[in-house]
């Protein structure tokens, strides 16, 4: 009887630890090809000092219409976005200004709204990739504080930037060569 035991135990429980363990695997289906796509991306830059770094689905590539695409990233503190107005190949851009091709910036930081003076330009993107899947570069500005918790600096120096992103949904970027 006792030998009985021994075997049933040694078989139900390695079973039920299995059991166990299969139960613990979550399977959220098939991985989209837009996070594929998104895997690499990467987006960090020294914000007021203090270094930022966010990935993968925590950036973006947005159509915004025919002559403007949106790229970005975010995390809980921290928010950068930039609105590209007429920029189609590599080179170096004003943040600001009112000349196309450009780039508009806002922050998010603190509690405060902090965005490009559409009179001068704040500082500059420099797109060395574009290609019909990735857009990268990099960038540096200061922007004034626009609205929100007047306790937040009254300016943001960016520096140090850098981007890599992917173009989602491919060849949706207008590239002049």
């Amino acid at each position: 009887m006792q030998l009985g035991f021994t075997r049933i135990v040694s078989v139900v429980v390695p079973t039920l630890l299995l059991a166990a363990c299969e139960l613990s695997v979550e399977n959220n289906g098939p991985v989209s090809d837009e996070t594929k796509a998104k895997v690499n991306d990467v987006m960090s830059a020294t914000v007021a000092g203090t270094s930022w770094n966010v990935r993968a689905n925590d950036t973006w590539f947005d159509v915004v219409n025919l002559e403007s695409n949106s790229i970005g990233g975010r995390d809980a503190a921290i928010y950068i976005g930039f609105r590209l107005n007429g920029v189609r190949r590599t080179g170096t851009f004003p943040i600001g200004g009112a000349a196309r091709p450009n780039a508009t910036v806002d922050v998010r930081k603190d509690g405060a709204l902090y965005i490009d003076d559409a009179v001068q330009s704040v500082g500059t993107v420099t797109i060395s990739e574009l290609t019909p899947t990735r857009i990268s570069g990099t960038f540096s500005f200061t922007v004034p504080r626009f609205s929100g918790a007047t306790t937040a600096a009254a300016s943001v120096a960016v520096t140090n930037g850098s981007f890599s992103i992917a173009v989602w949904p491919p060849y949706s970027v207008s590239i002049t060569p």
